[in-house]
């Protein structure tokens, strides 16, 4: 009985079925008056042609050919497969947007409901057991627990949260994390040379269970180093070390760490790489790794190519073609046409809430109004210095494209006040000797003393002409006069003579302009910009009015206006007790405030660019924990990322930057976190030049 009525629902099923097919198919016909599409059965080789006329058997006993593979003839009727999707191809789309589509939907979307750049929502999560250095912030769990759930989705990210908010300790809680759940390595920082050693501090701070390896120093430093804690069969044990290194071994060692199995590749200050060209990216692509991390507290901009980079290195498999990339940025074809400037508005809207589409599940960044309320407050003051004297004319000669000829007149000016300086002091030398010795033997004549020495020959011979001024000829005409000069003969009338002293005073006049010539060559003075910001800075950039064996004076002060008002600011502070972080952009003005500092009796520390790894280290702990440093000279860039200098709380920008986030990243070294202090920054700018030009346009440009 119950089969009975198991076939009986059986056979109900299907004449419902054929029923609502063959209404289905009076419907197509009705309305689309057109031979209905072939069907396919679910299995194997069972085909069902339906025709409006006639069946298969009917077909078949006419004698017409039954359907078969490959391609057909063109239907008569038009009802091709691409006309049978022809009225569906609206509804196609909105299922299955084109990329276009999905993002400027996706902007249109963040105008209703504006979002910043990276934020996204988070929870907290544990901290790590390995990390005993300290308790993590609340906000910093957040980004551990993003940094978490992007290794677990199998994707690469970019934690972006503002300088000084603690990038470094959540990506050591990562590793602290893969650690404790027996996620094995190996693990490779890649960090500029001023930051390396700072990252293997933070291991030993918070993880002092997790050991690192600095991979730096010389090629038979890291062969040992590779020999001994580096071993290639080694990388997949637990407990292997961190690898930490600076962007150029990267580069140099490419051969070597490219061969490693890289857990993760974790590259510090990750904007460096916005550049598709530059060989950093280009070694750090052939590396094997199962995730890739960049870290950066410079906001990304709006540079659709510098984006594709960065993600193309995250992401090299989906973003691997630049110009698809910046085809999905061009909406003409999903917008109206009300008009061309309101179209063109309306891309311009649309294309940084579209980078926040793209960038959305692989970017985290908050800022420390947002997170960070106890992070003391920072004030800035900017400080106009006027020109002096000497800058005013070095400023207008650089303006009328005539530095060189200013500097050489300078040269020449220096090179004589020695030598008047120097003939002076053996004068006196000699006098000394003569009252001492009490000796009637007459001195040795200078003209003697000519004669006897090598060249002796340069001031034979008389030449009757005008005074000349030789910077006014090229640099050509001058080495030709010099060098007939010196060979004894002239294209003018001779005779052979003794040298009068007109004649021995221009040849002197000869050698000195070939000094200054030979000291100002070595100068770069193409770029006049650069030039005048050197100039605001102080004249002695350009030249230096000291030997070696001379003491520095106060003119190192009073020919610069800068250096007035730094001469009465530094003083003031210090006897407050505040600790200085003087920036500068420019290597010789360094070298300027180091003298300064030393006229002064105040001991300083120092790093630029040429400041070796060691000595890196050493400064920045002598800062950190010695009350007799209270001044420290840095380069913007050198110096003024990821270093921990929480002993200031005085920035001083001695001039500015181009790119204002450099100066940021600057004032960022004291305003981070473990300031307990109200962070002061000066910035520094001299009065109608094109410094405070250049300032203005950028605190518009911020506001």
């Amino acid at each position: 009985m119950a089969e009975k009525m198991k076939e009986q629902r059986k056979r109900q099923q299907e004449e419902a079925r054929k029923a609502e097919a063959k209404k289905r198919a009076i419907e197509e016909k009705e309305t689309k008056n057109a031979e209905p599409a072939m069907q396919r059965a679910t299995r194997g080789s069972q085909r069902i042609a339906r025709e409006p006329k006639n069946s298969a058997s009917t077909a078949q006993s006419n004698g017409s050919k039954l359907p078969t593979r490959g391609r057909g003839k063109k239907s008569v009727d038009g009802t091709s497969i691409s006309d049978y999707f022809k009225n569906a191809t609206t509804e196609i789309a909105e299922d299955n947007p084109t990329v276009q589509e999905a993002l400027a939907q996706a902007a249109d979307e963040f105008e209703v409901k504006p979002a910043t750049l990276g934020e996204q929502d988070l929870v907290a999560t544990q901290q790590p057991a390995l990390v005993t250095g300290g308790r993590m912030r609340e906000y910093q769990l957040e980004g551990l627990e993003w940094l978490k759930s992007l290794w677990m989705n199998g994707l690469c990210g970019i934690l972006a949260d503002e300088m000084g908010l603690g990038k470094t300790v959540q990506a050591i809680s990562l590793i602290a994390f893969f650690k404790e759940h027996n996620v094995s390595g190996p693990f490779l920082i890649a960090a500029p040379l001023s930051t390396v050693s700072n990252w293997v501090n933070e291991f030993s701070r918070w993880t002092p269970g997790i050991e690192t390896v600095l991979y730096h120093g010389t090629k038979e430093e890291r062969n040992q180093i590779r020999r001994k804690r580096m071993k290639m069969q080694d990388q997949k044990n637990i407990d292997f070390p961190v690898v930490c290194t600076s962007y150029e071994i990267c580069m140099n060692d490419r051969k070597f760490l490219a061969n490693y199995q890289w857990k993760y590749i974790i590259v510090d200050e990750g904007h460096r790489l916005k550049n598709m060209n530059c060989k950093l990216i280009k070694e750090l692509l052939t590396y094997n790794s199962a995730n890739r991390l960049l870290i950066t507290g410079t906001p990304l901009q709006n540079n659709i190519a510098e984006l594709w980079s960065l993600l193309h290195f995250l992401l090299p498999e989906i973003f691997n073609d630049l110009n698809s990339f910046q085809n999905w940025f061009d909406f003409s074809s999903v917008l109206d046409s009300s008009g061309q400037k309101d179209v063109i508005e309306k891309r311009k809207r649309n294309l940084v809430s579209t980078m926040h589409a793209i960038l959305k599940p692989f970017l985290l960044r908050r800022v420390k109004t947002d997170v960070e309320t106890d992070l003391p407050q920072k004030r800035e003051y900017i400080l106009y210095a006027p020109l002096t004297p000497e800058q005013k004319e070095l400023y207008m000669a650089i303006i009328q494209g005539t530095s060189r000829q200013y500097l050489e007149d300078k040269a020449v000016e220096r090179i004589e006040s020695r030598k008047a300086s120097a003939n002076q002091s053996r004068a006196q030398s000699l006098k000394r000797k003569t009252k001492d010795s009490g000796s009637s033997t007459p001195i040795k004549s200078l003209k003697s003393s000519r004669d006897s020495t090598p060249g002796s020959n340069l001031g034979r011979t008389v030449r009757k002409r005008a005074k000349q001024r030789y910077n006014d000829i090229t640099d050509r005409e001058f080495n030709a006069k010099l060098r007939r000069l010196e060979n004894g003969f002239d294209e003018q009338e001779v005779e052979e003579s003794e040298p009068s002293e007109s004649e021995l005073l221009e040849i002197e006049r000869v050698k000195t302009m070939k000094l200054a010539k030979k000291e100002i060559a070595s100068k770069k003075l193409q770029n006049p910009i650069m030039q005048a910001r050197l100039a605001c800075n102080s004249p002695h950039n350009f030249y230096w009015p000291w030997d070696e064996d001379s003491n520095i004076d106060e003119s190192i002060v009073t020919s610069s206006g800068k250096m007035l008002l730094l001469d009465r600011l530094v003083p003031c502070l210090l006897s407050k007790g505040h600790k200085i972080l003087l920036f500068s952009q420019f290597k010789t003005q360094l070298d300027i405030l180091q003298d300064w500092a030393y006229l002064r009796d105040w001991n300083c520390c120092r790093i630029d660019g040429a400041v070796s790894q060691v000595d890196r280290q050493a400064q920045i702990y002598a800062f950190n924990t010695d009350s007799n440093y209270k001044i420290f000279l840095l380069s913007t860039r050198a110096g003024g990322q990821g270093i921990n200098l929480t002993a200031a709380d005085t920035v001083i920008l001695y001039d500015s930057d181009w790119n204002p986030q450099q100066d940021l990243q600057a004032q960022d070294r004291a305003h981070r976190i473990g300031q307990t202090k109200p962070v002061l920054v000066y910035r520094l700018a001299t009065r109608g030049t094109v410094e405070q030009r250049s300032l203005s346009g950028l605190i518009r440009s911020a506001d």
